[in-house]
């Protein structure tokens, strides 16, 4: 994929952190109605994993996940880059 359209679709990326099943593909569902590519994640080391591997335009982030408290990993994403610029 040519530099510019990858940048494109890395604009449009969602990263969907969210541990119940059926608000993540209510949500998901949503988002790729609205044009957006949905990355999903169900747990704190999803969300990092994920984050590591492509850089989302913005993250959707529940407060409650089974391995730690999402406002932690957003903390956590602020003071360290990649993420630190990304909406959340």
């Amino acid at each position: 994929m040519p530099l510019e359209q990858q940048e494109k679709a890395e604009r449009r990326l969602v990263l969907l952190v969210e541990d119940n099943v059926d608000a993540q593909d209510i949500y998901s569902a949503s988002l790729v109605h609205a044009g957006f590519e949905v990355v999903k994640a169900l747990s704190v080391a999803d969300a990092h994993r994920a984050a590591e591997t492509r850089k989302p335009a913005v993250v959707v982030l529940d407060c409650r996940l089974p391995d730690g408290a999402g406002l932690a990993l957003a903390r956590a994403w602020r003071r360290g880059a990649p993420m630190r610029d990304v909406p959340i």
